[in-house]
């Protein structure tokens, strides 16, 4: 696989601004239980989106009926907002779920072919944690309004989902969702897109590390998974690399400590002008190999911790590559589709461009020493004290 394939297509197609925009999370209307809906969004609401189509009758019947159901599916991601929904990891990571907890996430069901046989289906959420209780949905197909979504359920792709907890047991959680269908984005009303924001719905909320403005200077050094210089960052301790980001960032760095949720928060970063919050799990080289759920702590706990943190951005670095299941578990804590946040995995080849592009790369055997550029004024000093050795 070349290196250009080996990228997630969203870092292919479309330029750090694009990546930036801000759109708003939505769901497709594939699949919506209307009595169950109509119990969870507050009855005066129900009564003015009832009220606003009956007055539509210049509408098709299915578009006014399309558009019903979109109106029911934003409004209810308000009220799992408002009711502070978690997705399915954050529920199963806590180990902590009361009947009634609204969830609202984006997993892969892992349905079958039964979802066009069965009356009534129950499919396990798939995740990559290793926890003691799994999850659950237990719904009836005849709600299913999409050809699309019943496909999407029985081959396992990614969907949304906003639901409330039924039952609560030692060993697995089962909800009963309202609205299941694609992720799906609609664009901001005060400016348009100038890319296929249909094409990018599973992708998008992920940005790179070109994508912040702080450390754009890295466009400047190109990417190479393949090769070896990268592999330099085994012998660079994990403390030296917090310093030199805090130092791009011109902030200080804190002494960490065992109860800390993050290894640096930060006000500074900012998205295309734009500043937002960020807060980073720094592993350095810490057991230099491909990142795999076992490196982040029993659970996966340590990505737990991070999504605690109250950041627009979940940043996460190593300096090796990252596994696609490590890659999902982030996407999956951090875009929830009711409170949808960014997320950035700086990899070990991203980590190498960083460093190189603001100089802060060590030669290979001071590579233990603090990565700071040295001054003019330093080179002299420690000249003259060389010199004045020699003389003695």
């Amino acid at each position: 696989m070349s290196q250009k394939q080996s990228q997630p297509e969203i870092r292919r197609r479309l330029s750090p601004n694009q990546r930036n925009y801000e759109p708003s999370h939505h769901i497709d209307a594939g699949f919506l239980n209307e009595r169950l809906l109509q119990v969870f969004v507050p009855q005066e609401l129900c009564q003015a989106i009832e009220e606003r189509f009956g007055q539509s009758s210049q509408l098709h019947a299915h578009f006014r009926d399309l558009q019903r159901d979109h109106d029911y599916i934003r409004v209810a991601l308000l009220v799992a907002a408002t009711r502070k929904a978690r997705s399915s990891l954050e529920v199963l990571a806590s180990a902590q779920c009361c009947v009634d907890d609204v969830v609202c996430s984006t997993d892969r069901i892992l349905g079958d072919n039964s979802v066009y046989t069965d009356n009534r289906v129950c499919y396990q959420i798939h995740t990559n944690l290793d926890v003691s209780q799994t999850m659950w949905l237990d719904f009836s197909p005849r709600h299913i309004k999409a050809d699309t979504t019943r496909m999407e359920i029985c081959q396992r792709s990614p969907l949304s989902y906003i639901g409330v907890v039924r039952e609560v047991h030692p060993d697995r959680i089962v909800v009963a969702p309202l609205v299941i269908g694609a992720p799906w984005l609609n664009a901001c009303p005060d400016l348009l897109p100038d890319f296929g924001l249909i094409w990018t719905h599973g992708e998008f909320f992920e940005n790179f590390v070109e994508d912040i403005d702080e450390f754009q200077r890295v466009a400047e050094v190109e990417r190479d998974e393949a090769g070896q210089a990268w592999k330099v960052l085994k012998e660079i301790p994990e403390s030296n690399i917090k310093q030199a980001i805090c130092s791009m960032l011109r902030e200080s760095a804190a002494k960490d400590w065992g109860g800390e949720r993050s290894d640096h928060f930060s006000s500074s970063l900012h998205l295309s002008g734009r500043r937002v919050t960020a807060a980073f799990l720094l592993k350095g080289p810490a057991r230099f190999s491909v990142m795999k759920a076992t490196h982040l702590g029993k659970n996966g706990d340590q990505i737990t911790r991070l999504a605690s943190e109250p950041a627009e951005l979940l940043i996460l670095q190593h300096s090796h590559l990252v596994s696609p299941p490590v890659r999902d578990t982030l996407r999956a804590f951090a875009v929830k589709p009711s409170a949808p946040r960014r997320y950035c995995v700086i990899d070990g080849p991203d980590t190498y461009r960083l460093l190189k592009a603001y100089g802060l790369l060590p030669p290979q055997k001071a590579a233990n020493q603090p990565l700071q550029p040295t001054s003019n004024k330093k080179r002299v000093r420690a000249s003259r004290k060389s010199s004045s050795a020699a003389r003695g």
